[in-house]
């Protein structure tokens, strides 16, 4: 499930606990999570090494649903959720509330005396962890089919992208290749911002509605991160630190399929579109 506005919120609430820290131990209780590279983009298994093992954190970057954690050395652990995957931060002697689906652990350290814990969940097992020896093989190897960042998507990128293609412009959206970082909630959120039915052709939108898009995209998304983006009724996603995000209470059209609309009214329809359900307005979304 998390989306964009799930990762950024968690890659920011890891910067505190993780810059600066340095990993003291790794722990690899499944190794089957682990895609690890060398620098000419051949798999072995994962090493503590691999996975950061006399790392010193330098930074965190992310594009799209992804985050790479990098090392004072260039290493890399590029970080996907998927579904149910989460990073978790623990304080010093701090035990976590769901000990079971850890996959792997982290001690880390700071001036030689012991910093907290990091560990990675993943009950479903649809995310993975990515390692890479530099950040160019990251660049190279994993993130290069990645199409622009969603959170500063513009018109001009999406027109270019599209203006040709007959897909539905909901199942585009949810192609990372031409946009990364948009999933189900925020493509129905922001094509109901826009004025956008989702089943719109690409090729029949009109120059303002691609602004129009482009702004719905990046203001959607803004507020989403501002507010800890969406923690659904499965409860499976929080921040890094156990805290929910608030934007699920502000969604005007997921999972309300069958209700009213918040503007007019109106019954919100629903159909599936690329595999996934999408819920509409037809009165403003029309």
């Amino acid at each position: 499930m998390p989306e964009l506005p799930e990762v950024e919120a968690q890659r920011r609430s890891l910067l505190a606990p993780l810059i600066g820290a340095t990993v003291a131990g790794v722990d690899i209780f499944r190794s089957d999570i682990c895609d690890c590279a060398n620098a000419q983009g051949s798999l072995h298994e994962a090493t503590p090494r691999d996975l950061f093992l006399a790392a010193t954190i330098t930074r965190i970057d992310r594009i799209g649903k992804q985050m790479a954690i990098i090392s004072h050395d260039d290493r890399v652990m590029n970080v996907h959720l998927g579904m149910t995957g989460m990073l978790i931060a623990l304080a010093e002697g701090q035990q976590h509330h769901q000990p079971d689906h850890i996959h792997l652990r982290w001690s880390l350290s700071r001036n030689n005396q012991p910093a907290g814990t990091l560990l990675f969940r993943d009950p479903r097992r649809f995310g993975g962890i990515w390692t890479f020896p530099t950040h160019a093989a990251l660049l190279q190897y994993r993130w290069h089919n990645l199409g622009p960042d969603a959170l500063t998507i513009t018109a001009d990128q999406l027109q270019t992208r599209l203006q040709n293609s007959d897909r539905a412009i909901k199942a585009a959206l949810l192609d990372q290749r031409i946009i990364a970082g948009v999933g189900n909630i925020y493509a129905d959120e922001s094509l109901f911002r826009a004025g956008v039915a989702p089943h719109t052709r690409c090729s029949h939108l009109k120059p303002a509605q691609w602004t129009s898009l482009a702004n719905a995209i990046t203001g959607t998304l803004s507020t989403a991160i501002a507010l800890g983006g969406s923690t659904l009724s499965d409860g499976t996603y929080t921040d890094s630190t156990g805290k929910a995000g608030g934007f699920q209470n502000h969604h005007k059209v997921y999972g309300r399929a069958g209700k009213l609309c918040a503007l007019c009214k109106t019954e919100l329809r629903t159909k599936p579109i690329a595999q996934r359900t999408t819920v509409w307005c037809p009165t403003c979304q029309p």
